[in-house]
């Protein structure tokens, strides 16, 4: 994986030009015992037809993208950092269908498990205003 760039200026304002109305739909699936968690992002947004951008994904591994119904080749289209989205459409649905390392603490998610249960848990923090988020934690494998 390479190292994750920082979002300039520019991409930020071209990207804010280009998409709008974002909402987020995350399952977590918390269970696994090795450091490690499947997680299923959902994202629904707005584009300008047939333009090109990109979503930040850093993960240990991705297993799939579907890009509007259409699988996209994850070797193509991501470079361990960012997933590229070509020819976008008005309405536009993106699954992405991972494996993330756990976090002790990062932005947004403080990460703790009970060593009784070996049951792990994700506490947000307060999601940005900008976004609409609905994350739901799993314990038991999907």
């Amino acid at each position: 994986m390479s190292a994750r760039p920082d979002l300039t200026r520019a991409e930020a304002e071209e990207r804010a030009a280009l998409l709008g109305a974002p909402a987020y739909e995350v399952t977590l699936d918390l269970t696994g015992d090795d450091g490690r968690f499947r997680s299923d992002t959902l994202v629904h947004f707005t584009a300008r037809p047939g333009a090109s951008t990109f979503i930040e994904a850093t993960t240990a591994e991705l297993h799939e993208i579907v890009l509007n119904g259409r699988a996209l080749d994850v070797a193509s289209v991501s470079d361990g950092c960012r997933i590229r989205l070509d020819d976008l459409a008005a309405e536009n649905e993106l699954l992405v269908v991972s494996t993330r390392s756990t976090p002790t603490r990062a932005k947004g998610c403080t990460a703790s498990s009970t060593p009784s249960t070996k049951r792990r848990t994700c506490t947000p923090s307060s999601p940005s205003p900008r976004r609409t988020a609905s994350t739901r934690c799993s314990t038991s494998p999907t």
